[in-house]
């Protein structure tokens, strides 16, 4: 059975975008970030990006801060899934991005087209 779930896709030069990827199949995300993914943690949101971003080239898609006071920022490079997390049997597994999500994250300085 297939389950898709929906996140918010950033593109690079382009607005976000609501999509539905299969959290089972991370040829989904690998193909949406345009290669082997990373994940990098913001409370209860996470934010998935191609891991070799710098290495490959890829050009800057905005600066990502946690929301919180001395959070850290990280620029990010290529294309990039925010999603929710959610603990299971098999550890934690990508989820529905929460409604709040902009309580744990804040996306600066993108660029769109």
């Amino acid at each position: 059975m297939e389950t898709k779930i929906r996140v918010l896709f950033f593109p690079v030069g382009k607005a976000p975008e609501w999509i539905e990827l299969d959290p089972h199949d991370i040829s989904e995300l690998q193909a949406r970030v345009g290669g082997y993914v990373e994940v990098v943690r913001f409370g209860s949101v996470d934010l998935w990006c191609n891991e070799e971003g710098r290495l490959q080239g890829l050009r800057h898609n905005g600066v990502v801060a946690h929301n919180v006071p001395g959070g850290s920022a990280l620029d990010i490079l290529g294309p990039f899934v925010l999603a929710g997390r959610r603990e299971s049997d098999d550890g934690d597994m990508m989820d529905v991005l929460p409604d709040d999500w902009q309580d744990h994250v804040k996306v600066l300085a993108r660029r769109e087209t």
